[in-house]
């Protein structure tokens, strides 16, 4: 378990993806990491229109907040969540492994307790 996300770069979504936003960027290259496994980078390119929705929770972190124009917290008991993460994963043909229980799930739980993102 990590007691920060650590494997959420945080540092490279504000370099590359928040920053840029706010400065009025419409068009962006990011590193995209999708694979908790081998945790390879793709290069990515975005053209933002009108808006740019991020997910999850790592995003709630006092250093991105500021950021953020709105945050919106989906109140989904933590089973719950990470049950739906498993089937979202198999559904796109990817196997869960054992990530979403030994490494998302005791994350969010600790966020939770620490940054109270209810209120």
């Amino acid at each position: 378990m990590s007691d920060d996300w650590h494997g959420f770069d945080r540092k490279r979504l504000l370099r590359q993806i928040l920053v840029p936003l706010c400065r009025g960027a419409h068009e962006l290259s990011y590193d995209s990491c999708d694979d908790w496994d081998s945790w390879e980078s793709v290069p990515t390119q975005l053209v933002v229109e009108r808006f740019v929705i991020l997910e999850g929770v790592g995003l709630f972190y006092p250093d991105v907040v500021p950021y953020l124009d709105y945050r919106i917290w989906l109140d989904v008991p933590l089973a719950e969540a990470t049950a739906q993460g498993i089937r979202r994963k198999q559904c796109l043909g990817r196997d869960p492994g054992d990530v979403s229980q030994r490494l998302w799930e005791p994350n969010e739980a600790d966020f939770e307790r620490k940054f109270h993102p209810k209120e």
